[in-house]
């Protein structure tokens, strides 16, 4: 699961979702994927969510986290959830 941060309707940056713990990434293994990965969710979430969002965007001054689910066994993402960006900046995010 991924935290996406969107800026003026569009995918800007995304964190790897992990635990409380800090420390080492908690997958550390989707570090040399990590291009790929957000170059394919980028593309979600222009192609698929970036109009049905849009008045959404609006409505929180244009800044908001999706968060995204990516699986692999069929290479498909899915949006878990969408939150105002001001309660979901976690420090453990990063």
């Amino acid at each position: 699961e991924f935290r996406g941060f969107v800026v003026n309707n569009t995918l800007v940056a995304m964190s790897q979702m992990a635990t409380m713990d800090l420390g080492p990434p908690a997958y550390p293994q989707l570090l040399p994927q990590r291009e790929q990965l957000m170059a394919s969710a980028r593309l979600f979430y222009q192609n698929q969510l970036k109009e049905p969002l849009a008045e959404l965007a609006r409505k929180v001054n244009h800044l908001f986290v999706c968060d995204l689910y990516f699986q692999v066994a069929s290479q498909r993402w899915y949006v878990i959830e969408l939150n105002p960006w001001i309660t979901s900046l976690a420090g453990h995010l990063f």
